[in-house]
């Protein structure tokens, strides 16, 4: 069985975007994520939703919360659109006007399949480029009935084919120098190595949408 939730949206390309195109995979995959969870929202017109998402992440406002909430952040010289706690408060609070999106540090593979499974995009962080970089999983290829799939620990991790995922900077197979990374399957092993977190490779950095938030 196969699920990709973004089947029905666009591609979206951070290279495109009209601020900062070579770091925004944090916004675009963001807004992706939003779309294939099926979370509406506005923007002005004439503008890319991810530019949008940016521009609120980099507001007088964003840069006052980020040295009042996350002072380690200023301190580091760390942008408020570089901090995960800062995306969720420019999607939750400025673009969707409640909460759609929550931020973990200690996600597990099965947690984010289960996301899927029930119709919610995840946004994960991981070693996929040298700087570190961020993509959407939209999908995963199961040989598990996903009808019976009620709880994270339902996810027989067995039967699990593939990981999909949406990346906005290209497709990582080809070292990027395909810039289409729309569907990208990744192995259950491949994903998990390059999404792992050092102190604790069992866990994972993830904004979960929807339902799952």
């Amino acid at each position: 069985m196969k699920i990709n939730l973004s089947k029905d949206i666009p591609y979206y390309s951070q290279r495109n975007n009209k601020f900062y195109p070579a770091s925004t995979c944090n916004t675009t995959s963001m807004i992706v994520a939003l779309l294939a969870s099926g979370i509406q929202f506005e923007v002005p017109e004439e503008t890319q939703a991810e530019d949008h998402l940016t521009q609120i992440l980099e507001s007088d406002e964003a840069w006052e919360k980020l040295q009042k909430d996350f002072p380690w952040a200023i301190k580091g010289g760390y942008s408020p659109r570089n901090v995960h706690g800062m995306l969720s408060w420019a999607v939750n609070d400025k673009l969707i006007g409640k909460k759609v999106t929550s931020f973990r540090t200690d996600a597990d593979i099965e947690q984010i399949i289960f996301s899927v499974v029930k119709g919610c995009a995840v946004v994960v962080g991981g070693q996929f480029t040298q700087y570190g970089h961020i993509v959407t999983v939209v999908g995963v290829e199961t040989k598990q009935d996903i009808s019976k799939i009620n709880k994270p620990s339902d996810v027989n991790l067995d039967d699990v084919k593939s990981i999909i995922i949406d990346d906005p900077y290209g497709n990582y197979f080809t070292d990027y120098k395909d810039h289409k990374g729309n569907d990208i399957p990744f192995s259950l092993k491949q994903f998990n190595q390059l999404t792992r977190e050092y102190n604790d490779p069992a866990n994972k950095y993830a904004h979960f949408f929807g339902g799952m938030a």
